[in-house]
């Protein structure tokens, strides 16, 4: 140690990531891969049995999790799993009463199977936590219409028209409904709206779904706490004979050391670059780099720090 101060020889501290078992992902890999392979599934209307597999082994993976819970239960009701998608978001919404996705969802299962009751309270629920969405109220009206009772039918599909003009379902069903109540002017301005809108709509690449919401996707909140991952392993690995009296810094995530002798560009903090720009004549002492396997997204290189000591 005291020769290695005589001379100041530069220590390099780079934290790559480095899986600590690079051939087997952590937990919160796979977890993160699950996730992912489960979203493209359920958005492919050819694959979502695949869906269903993929969240299932999620919500294995994490068992407590709502999020993937309530993935689940939506894959599979797009599955036409109906009864077992009810139970997961059922169960979900015991855990978090306050995600919309589960309200919704169970909503729009709950009116296929003519359960009316369920619905308008599912939907009811939905709206007491995301008053502005216009797909829940049109839905609540229908569910009104249904169990005849117009006025408040007619109360929540004004409310959808309202806050989204560009719907033409609720319009059509305004028309039907004020020429019900003998309100023909009324009648007439949205019948003439729809057929407006549906002119519009022709050819769309997706055509207006009034079962589907934003609360219809997966649930992938953007700031949901990062997965728990293992504590960093360190070790120091040499990666090339190094020099006094010098410096380090970093380019991106590629590591520049320099002395009075020259300068050397490592790429990813370890190997050299032969064609470096930067060049560099002789290395008399050793540098060595401190290597982490601290990431922020499973499987993504984002970079490194460097410090230089004497």
């Amino acid at each position: 140690m005291v020769r290695m101060r005589r001379y100041s020889v530069l220590a390099v501290l780079a934290g790559l990531m480095l899986c600590a078992q690079q051939n087997r992902p952590s937990n919160a890999e796979r977890l993160w891969q699950l996730r992912n392979l489960g979203k493209a599934f359920y958005e492919n209307p050819t694959t979502q049995a695949q869906a269903v597999e993929q969240f299932r082994q999620a919500l294995a993976l994490a068992p407590n999790s709502v999020r993937e819970r309530v993935n689940y239960g939506l894959a599979l009701l797009r599955a036409g799993k109906t009864t077992e998608g009810i139970a997961e978001l059922e169960k979900a919404q015991k855990q978090d009463p306050k995600l919309p996705h589960t309200w919704f969802n169970l909503a729009i299962a709950y009116k296929r199977q003519a359960d009316f009751d369920r619905a308008m309270t599912q939907l009811q629920g939905a709206l007491k936590l995301v008053p502005d969405e216009p797909v829940s109220h049109y839905q609540l009206g229908s569910v009104y219409k249904l169990k005849g009772d117009t006025a408040a039918a007619v109360k929540e599909f004004e409310t959808a028209r309202n806050l989204n003009p560009r719907l033409a379902a609720p319009h059509f069903q305004l028309y039907g409904l004020y020429r019900q109540n003998e309100r023909p002017q009324d009648a007439a301005a949205e019948l003439a709206k729809f057929q407006e809108l549906k002119k519009q709509q022709e050819g769309a690449a997706v055509p207006e779904d009034m079962e589907w919401s934003y609360y219809s996707e997966i649930y992938d909140p953007l700031d949901a706490p990062a997965a728990p991952v293992a504590e960093p392993t360190w070790r120091d690995e040499k990666v090339a004979d190094g020099f006094a009296g010098g410096g380090v810094t970093v380019v991106g995530n590629n590591l520049i050391a320099w002395s009075k002798d020259g300068v050397k560009e490592f790429r990813s903090g370890r190997t050299p670059v032969a064609d470096s720009r930067f060049g560099y004549r002789s290395w008399p002492m050793p540098v060595r780099l401190r290597l982490s396997s601290k990431r922020t997204r499973p499987g993504r290189f984002v970079g490194f720090s460097a410090t230089a000591t004497g």
